[in-house]
């Protein structure tokens, strides 16, 4: 990916910070719940009641909270606590050397 990208984004965003998120998307696509049980017996229970709820959560207490803080918090808040972003001094200081290059 780091090789098809455009040289000014490469520039905006370094090999570091590239490096850093691929490692953390990894990681993140191998740190699910390995039992489905609890995703199941939602499943199940969506299916065969009477009357099932409008929502099911299949995750544990950790993620239910998570995920009521982020629908209530205010979206610079969440943003800030749950997506990582570039520091915005390595991107002044990358552009400002960009826009040196250039003069």
């Amino acid at each position: 990916m780091w090789g098809s990208m455009s040289e000014e984004v490469r520039a905006d965003y370094g090999k570091d910070y590239f490096d850093t998120l691929v490692k953390f998307a990894k990681t993140q696509a191998n740190s699910g719940e390995k039992d489905m049980t609890s995703v199941l017996h939602a499943m199940t229970e969506a299916v065969t009641k009477r009357y099932p709820r409008v929502r099911y959560h299949a995750f544990d207490c950790y993620y239910f909270f998570k995920q009521k803080a982020v629908i209530h918090l205010p979206e610079w808040l969440s943003d800030l606590l749950y997506i990582t972003r570039p520091p915005l001094r390595q991107l002044s200081q990358q552009k400002t050397t960009a826009q040196t290059k250039l003069d």
